[in-house]
């Protein structure tokens, strides 16, 4: 057992560092979802919001965000399909890479393997836009710094969220070529995405 600080979150004190998951963290996690499948059901969001589940079993909603790692996130969702297993994917229209100083693009919805999340769509999967379009304007814009927080400081900077909106609306478009897409969750990373979701007009108002 690793010695710890008793101070430190509780959870550190019974951590084992020789537990499963440190060894084979994908077996683990796949294993978990088994065991879930077995006393439940899962459900994507839409179902949540429909009230399409059954209220007395157990319901999971198993929830990814692609951001930087499309490879890793089809591999698990092609090990979810072969295993009737379903979840909420949510994709970026277009992300840049932030360690070249923005300029060069990561990859874009296009880059990814649409033909295989189209069969996930088909089978209950739920395909979602990951919103990152304050972060692409602040890319844009140069003066504004990436982690610059827009909360308390909105009203001054109305033309970068104005663009972003732009961004939410060409974005929401293009994956639509794709996908059925419903619904949306904002991108972390310190670009404040989910403040343009409570400015006025809402970039979502009438297209989600």
């Amino acid at each position: 057992m690793f010695n710890v600080n008793k101070n430190l979150n509780r959870i550190y004190s019974i951590l084992d560092f020789n537990f499963e998951y440190t060894k084979n963290s994908f077996k683990y996690l796949c294993n978990f979802l088994i065991d879930l499948k077995n006393i439940g059901k899962f459900i994507t969001f839409d179902d949540a919001i429909s009230g399409n589940f059954d209220s007395k079993i157990p319901n999971f909603i198993l929830d990814h965000h692609i951001d930087y790692y499309p490879l890793e996130t089809l591999e698990l969702a092609k090990w979810e399909y072969d295993n009737e297993i379903i979840s909420n994917i949510f994709i970026f229209n277009k992300i840049y890479d932030e360690q070249s100083n923005y300029s060069q693009k990561t990859y874009s919805v296009e880059d990814l393997d649409i033909p295989f999340l189209r069969k996930c769509e088909q089978k209950g999967f739920n395909i979602g836009y990951h919103v990152n379009a304050l972060g692409q304007a602040k890319i844009e814009d140069k003066s504004t710094r990436y982690s610059e927080n827009l909360y308390d400081n909105i009203q001054p900077q109305l033309n970068l969220i104005n663009r972003s909106k732009e961004i939410f609306n060409q974005d929401l478009a293009n994956l639509r070529k794709y996908f059925n897409i419903t619904n949306a969750i904002p991108h972390g990373a310190g670009e404040g995405n989910n403040c343009l979701l409570y400015t006025s007009p809402s970039p979502r108002d009438g297209l989600l």
